[in-house]
């Protein structure tokens, strides 16, 4: 029900990239983060999240949106901002096969080192001290 609602919300609406309806896309995403958040907490577990930017456009790979970075602090949640990482790969690798060494070229999708890119910072973000 949750997702249901937040596809509508997001997805479904063509004015959710307008910047006078970011407070509605911050608004659903802190109701959905509180929510796995509590889920969580009821488990002893912790909420990470991996911000993986949209690299459709690439050039300079944007960090995590200062607006949603304060939602996941505010219900505690570690972060794995790909965004740096990520570009630190630009130019890397021969011409003919795109811009990103993470991603595989006309596919859209991670490479095999996009996933271990991923993959180390999650466990980086484990072996850091827990959020009080």
């Amino acid at each position: 029900d949750i997702y249901g609602k937040a596809y509508k919300a997001l997805l479904d609406n063509p004015t959710v990239t307008d910047p006078g309806y970011r407070g509605e896309v911050i608004a659903a995403f802190d109701f959905a983060l509180g929510r796995i958040a509590q889920y969580a907490k009821d488990r002893d577990a912790e909420v990470i999240v991996v911000y993986v930017p949209n690299y459709s456009y690439p050039s300079h790979l944007k960090p995590l949106p200062e607006d949603l970075r304060q939602v996941l602090n505010k219900y505690g949640t570690r972060i794995v901002d790909m965004a740096e990482p990520f570009n630190q790969t630009i130019g890397l690798e021969p011409g003919d096969r795109g811009i990103y060494l993470f991603a595989i070229p006309n596919d859209g999708h991670l490479s095999p080192l996009g996933h271990a890119m991923i993959a180390e910072k999650i466990v980086s973000a484990l072996n850091r001290e827990p959020f009080d």
